[in-house]
């Protein structure tokens, strides 16, 4: 019986420690859910040695999660070089914060290789290959180099990076053409799948079908936009218990205003944070009468800090909080709370059905998931 595996970069494991707070985690567990299959990825740890790396196997109702640790190299190269020092500042059109290093796209190409090996050993003929996101581009070359006759496919969340920033990486060309070994590419939006096959086609001179759907030597793929929701039955069920947001933090926080706006990001300069910050301090200037009336909480979770320019951005995100608090606070009353922590889904929206406003400020994004779950998550009467 034919099965779907899936490989992301993290694998959401059952009663794992860490709370998953991303959009990505919570669509894939929902589609496994439903039909079960295979979740396969990294485990989030790190080890010393190549013989350490060990595939685990762990089944929960029809669902089995695969997942490995990466040495300390291929963290460095693979994760937090190539993938989010290269491929993400140039996917949300960052050009400015690219960098490059050949001995990390070759950490980035052995990790590719390493889960193809995994996929070409765990799958069947007819088994469904679904890849996610960015830090996969090439697994597909990988897979059918090992003989994989699959259905494979590939979806990026995040948005696609136009030509003439692509033309600024040295691997460009193998890249897009690695993309092209997947019979399906989906897509957030639109305007990313006309970008997507402008820049196969000219990168490739790959001849354009139709208007999704190009020829590649000896393949075809499909590029299409699938915009990936939320399950509004489950956040609604989530979101009826009331609760208070002190039960479940490490650190105290009042929140006494009468109106509350929540923002829920990741620290990420496509978040447009500093942004949002600036904006609320003007606001609370230029019109006062709101000072002590309104209040921003804002869970925000740390990330990717081994990359200089996220921890660059972590220590600016810190000093404005403080700045604003300094500058507004009154007796009883501070303009801003953070939480720096992931909070598991199921409590977050319990918070959004709690919080009066919703602040999501991404200058560039593929769909955040955030505006969609908070309105679904509100009381329908």
């Amino acid at each position: 019986m034919s099965k779907l595996i899936i490989l992301s970069n993290r694998v959401s494991i059952p009663n794992g420690k860490q709370p998953s707070a991303g959009g990505l985690a919570v669509a894939i567990q929902d589609a496994l859910d439903d039909i079960g299959g295979v979740w396969l990825g990294w485990n989030g740890e790190r080890v010393d040695t190549q013989d350490e790396v060990q595939f685990n196997l762990l089944r929960k109702d029809d669902v089995e999660y695969i997942t490995c640790p990466l040495t300390e190299s291929q963290y460095s190269d693979y994760y937090a070089g190539f993938a989010n020092n290269t491929l993400w500042p140039a996917m949300h059109y960052r050009s400015d914060l690219i960098e490059y290093k050949s001995s990390e796209y070759e950490g980035y190409q052995q990790v590719n290789y390493l889960f193809a090996q995994k996929l070409a050993e765990i799958s069947e003929p007819d088994d469904t290959i679904w890849v996610h996101d960015y830090h996969f581009l090439s697994v597909a070359k990988y897979c059918r180099e090992l003989g994989m006759q699959n259905k494979i496919g590939f979806f990026l969340h995040i948005p696609f990076a136009p030509l003439f920033i692509w033309q600024r990486i040295p691997c460009a060309q193998q890249l897009i053409e690695d993309l092209c070994q997947y019979d399906v590419v989906g897509l957030q939006t639109d305007k990313d799948q006309k970008v997507c096959m402008q820049v196969c086609a000219s990168l490739l001179k790959a001849q354009k079908i139709q208007q999704t759907l190009l020829s590649y030597p000896q393949r075809t793929t499909l590029i299409k936009c699938y915009p990936i929701g939320v399950n509004p039955t489950a956040i609604q069920k989530a979101a009826q218990q009331f609760i208070d947001v002190q039960d479940f933090i490490t650190r105290p926080v009042e929140l006494n205003a009468a109106k509350t706006i929540i923002g829920v990001d990741r620290i990420d300069y496509s978040k447009g944070l500093l942004e949002r910050f600036l904006s609320y301090a003007e606001f609370l200037e230029q019109y006062p009468e709101y000072q002590q009336h309104i209040q921003h909480l804002q869970i925000a979770c740390p990330c990717r800090l081994e990359v200089p320019a996220y921890q660059r951005l972590f220590e600016r995100f810190k000093i404005k909080i403080e700045m604003i608090n300094q500058e507004f606070a009154q007796e009883g009353w501070q303009p801003v709370e953070c939480i720096y922590e992931a909070m598991k889904h199921h409590h977050l929206m319990q918070i959004y059905r709690q919080a009066d406003v919703c602040w999501v400020s991404s200058i560039r994004d593929g769909m955040n998931l955030v505006a969609k779950e908070y309105i679904a998550a509100q009381n329908p009467s």
